[in-house]
């Protein structure tokens, strides 16, 4: 009998001012052959208070929820990323409170790994700013692509994002990025539109790169709501040259249950 079992467990512990806590992600695991396994993955633990929130563990690239996220609404249609940082598995983060609408985030990222018998060490530091002004919000990000030997390697983002009625959100980015001496452009929009029942959603990105070729990219979508829980999506995509001809276009159907 083989078969996979996967749970969480958090503690929090409040002080007069200050609240800790520790979550952490297993799963147990058992194979016809090779017996039973227990595994960890996403621990994290963090102070929340007064001064904003630390953080240690695995948490996501802050730059990646800033920017890279405000172009891809999609289930399965997600266009091309820039590249950034580390794994996510040992990172710390600092989370600054809103002071009058303007956030700041620390990040820094460590890991030892072994290649070819040698350890190597590689460090990340990201950064973001963000500033929610009521009726949409601008963003800088910073990533300075630490583990890559080319010290030159870097990737700069910025985002505007509105709120056009109770009904519309429409977002705007722009990214330049230098990785092994190759300089790349990603410049983008995404709109969703909430019809009652669900959203209708989409992103374009337009991309060039030193010595390579421009494509534009787009992905159009819709979800209903059965209920508030449960619901079912449709997407398109076309690619342009992010794969092999055969793979450049997707079209995805499914559903999605959250409990």
């Amino acid at each position: 009998m083989a078969g996979a079992l996967e749970f969480e467990l958090s503690a929090v512990r409040s002080f007069d001012t200050i609240d800790a806590y520790v979550t952490g992600l297993f799963e147990f695991t058992t194979l016809e052959q090779g017996g039973s396994s227990l595994d960890s993955d996403e621990a994290v633990a963090g102070l929340i208070g007064d001064f904003g929130q630390i953080e240690v563990g695995h948490t996501d690239s802050v730059y990646e929820d800033l920017i890279i996220d405000a172009l891809d609404p999609f289930e399965e249609a997600t266009l091309a990323e820039s590249a950034h940082g580390l794994d996510e598995d040992t990172m710390v983060t600092y989370y600054s409170p809103s002071m009058n609408g303007l956030s700041l985030n620390v990040q820094l990222g460590y890991q030892d790994e072994v290649e070819g018998g040698l350890n190597a060490s590689e460090q990340n530091f990201i950064a973001t700013a963000a500033y929610d002004f009521g009726v949409g919000s601008f963003g800088l990000g910073y990533d300075d692509k630490g583990t890559s030997s080319n010290s030159s390697d870097e990737l700069i983002g910025v985002l505007a994002a509105f709120n056009l009625g109770s009904a519309t959100e429409v977002a705007l980015t722009y990214e330049t990025e230098t990785a092994g001496g190759v300089d790349r452009d990603l410049a983008g929009a995404s709109a969703s539109v909430d019809y009652g029942a669900g959203n209708i959603y989409g992103a374009f990105k337009s991309l060039s790169q030193s010595g390579g070729n421009d494509r534009q990219q787009y992905g159009v979508g819709i979800d209903y709501s059965i209920e508030s829980d449960w619901k079912l999506w449709a997407e398109y995509a076309n690619f342009d040259g992010q794969a092999p001809t055969d793979k450049d276009m997707l079209v995805g159907v499914g559903t999605e249950y959250k409990f």
